[in-house]
């Protein structure tokens, strides 16, 4: 039986810097794929240690933890804390291309933002239906929706939106239902 704590379980687990000997090089991280936090029901980016010893001084080190057999920890931690020798051009390097975790307040804000723009744009809408064609609200719509910087939403969504400003909810229940549908089907696969 082998002992998942031994040095030999880990050998695919290190860097190439960390296997070459070259551990002032490792950055502590060799890949980075979703991660999902069921205690705080939120996804996010997870980063995939090196499980050399030379990392165990590490500060990330203790908020390590197993994500389908590999070492993990979330992105924005590892990118906050993380003390090795290699971390700091690995740091510059995600920076230069733009990737690492995004900040979940500026999600939000960003996030409010959008329905804030798209309730504006609704309501301009909806208070001059009245003598109006479906086609003339549409086009309004996406109009409106344009000069807040938005894109119009699927022929679909859009459809049921114009209805919805008429007083007709149906097609956006049924589209709800559909979605709904589509939820329960993606977590029967799971």
């Amino acid at each position: 039986m082998v002992n998942r704590d031994s040095d030999e379980s880990h050998q695919g687990m290190r860097t190439p810097h960390c296997l070459r000997g070259r551990h002032v090089e490792c950055p502590h991280v060799f890949g980075s794929g979703p991660g999902f936090y069921r205690r705080a029901l939120r996804s996010e980016q997870e980063v995939f240690l090196c499980t050399c010893e030379c990392h165990a001084p590490c500060p990330v080190s203790g908020d390590r933890r197993l994500l389908s057999g590999m070492v993990t920890v979330s992105a924005r931690t590892w990118r906050d804390s993380c003390a090795c020798p290699g971390s700091e051009a690995e740091r510059a390097e995600w920076e230069r291309l733009g990737f690492g975790p995004p900040d979940p307040g500026e999600l939000f804000t960003e996030a409010r933002r959008r329905q804030q723009a798209r309730r504006e744009a609704f309501n301009a809408v909806k208070a001059h239906t009245a003598g109006k064609s479906l086609e003339e609200i549409r086009e309004r719509y996406v109009t409106e929706l344009r000069a807040r910087g938005e894109e119009p939403p699927s022929p679909e969504a859009l459809d049921a939106t114009v209805a919805a400003m008429t007083g007709n909810l149906l097609p956006t229940v049924r589209l709800m239902g559909r979605h709904l549908v589509e939820v329960v089907r993606l977590f029967r696969q799971t």
